[in-house]
């Protein structure tokens, strides 16, 4: 039974972890994409750190679970982080895939755009909002792309220090 607690706790926290992070999303965006934008407070380019406090989460929640040997909390931090990514993806192959002839799937996926990636559209909006407004499709895409890769950089590093970390903790 204690054992079953220890995985629910780690669970919670790797969920509030998660959390903190798209909440230091929003914050640094300073605006919230609901339908309409709603700016919260002019924050400028303090947006462009935030790959970078991905980074650092991914780093932090990968040695902190490793050290306390919590491969739950690790999990569910990591998920966590990916699940705006992954419905952002998804919302956007529904959209392709309905291009008007299917109500209901575009439907479906407004609504997990709505409910999944608001902190990572927030992000992203103010990152464009930076930009000329005469800025090319594929320039666009471009520094999406290189703003991003920070992110994609840090759960690969926490997943290998993860890994590592473990190994070592149960040599001992």
């Amino acid at each position: 039974m204690k054992t079953k607690n220890k995985i629910t706790t780690q669970i919670i926290f790797g969920i509030l972890t998660a959390f903190a992070l798209w909440i230091s999303a929003i914050l640094l965006s300073g605006q919230i994409p609901l339908g309409e934008n709603i700016e919260l407070y002019h924050t400028g380019p303090l947006v462009i750190i935030f790959p970078f406090v991905f980074l650092a989460f991914c780093i932090f929640v990968a040695k902190y679970s490793a050290n306390n040997k919590m491969p739950a909390y690790f999990k569910t931090s990591i998920v966590c982080f990916i699940i705006p990514f992954i419905a952002w993806i998804l919302s956007l192959l529904l959209n392709f895939i309905a291009q008007e002839t299917t109500p209901v799937i575009q439907y479906i996926a407004n609504y997990i755009s709505l409910i999944f990636t608001v902190p990572l559209v927030s992000v992203y909006l103010q990152l464009i909002s930076l930009l000329p407004t005469s800025t090319d499709g594929l320039i666009l895409i471009l520094i999406s792309t290189v703003y991003f890769i920070p992110m994609v950089v840090g759960l690969l590093i926490s997943l290998k220090m993860f890994k590592k970390d473990i190994q070592n903790s149960l040599k001992y």
